[in-house]
């Protein structure tokens, strides 16, 4: 009801029939941020979120599980590459050099595959859809292994 509340109080026209199934990425952050949407909205049913690996955040490849120190210290030990000297994390176009690893702006490209699938024109209902960090802005473990097809991206998840 607060979504609706801050719809309204934003002049925004919408259904107050919200689609009752959230998508959210198969980490565990963003399935806890729907289930808790899910249950706000829909007290009286037993709603469980739909997961989906094309809303997981990017993937680091070869360095998952590891924090940013210690990826950047296997960068710094490997005489092959080196550190980048800016905030590689946020930089839409860097990929990290390991197999597996992608940008912001590819794994963006899977998370607005995703979104494209609910583009109804004229419609005025609500499909919530849940995503944590970056590649949702431009979708826990990043190395969950990403569905293969053909996707517009250097490298395929």
């Amino acid at each position: 009801t607060d979504l609706i509340n801050i719809a309204q109080f934003l002049n925004l026209d919408i259904n107050p029939d919200i689609n009752p199934d959230i998508d959210c990425s198969i980490s565990l952050r963003p399935w806890q941020t729907a289930a808790l949407i899910a249950r706000s909205l829909f007290p009286q049913g037993n709603y469980s979120p739909s997961q989906y690996k094309t809303l997981c955040e990017r993937s680091v490849g070869a360095m998952a599980y590891l924090t940013v120190s210690q990826i950047e210290a296997r960068l710094d030990e490997d005489p092959r590459y080196s550190v980048p000297h800016f905030a590689w994390k946020s930089e839409p176009f860097y990929r990290l050099p390991f197999p597996g690893a992608e940008s912001l702006m590819q794994a963006g490209q899977w998370v607005a595959l995703h979104l494209r699938r609910y583009q109804t024109p004229g419609s005025k209902s609500l499909k919530i859809i849940v995503g944590h960090g970056a590649a949702s802005a431009s979708g826990q473990p990043p190395s969950v292994r990403r569905p293969t097809g053909q996707i517009p991206v250097d490298e395929k998840r």
